[in-house]
């Protein structure tokens, strides 16, 4: 599944949480780091222990996106590009 970056965001919003945990680095700033996907991999096993698989999935599908992206710096213009 390829995800555009306005669908990172999307999913990524509800669950940012504080400002710069490599969620919210990810869903502000497209910046991903090496905690990235463990980060997003550890609040979707969070969301499935709560009963909300799809959520889970969704976050799951954004660590694909880390996973086929790799680390980078913020992005300029992440906000704005679909």
């Amino acid at each position: 599944m390829s995800l555009t970056d306005a669908k990172i965001r999307e999913t990524l919003r509800p669950h940012a949480g504080r400002f710069g945990s490599p969620i919210a680095r990810l869903c502000n700033t497209g910046e991903i780091t090496e905690q990235t996907h463990s980060a997003l991999r550890d609040r979707a096993i969070e969301l499935e222990l709560d009963g909300r698989d799809n959520d889970a999935d969704q976050l799951r599908d954004a660590a694909e996106y880390v996973l086929d992206v790799g680390c980078r710096p913020p992005v300029e213009g992440w906000t704005t590009r679909h």
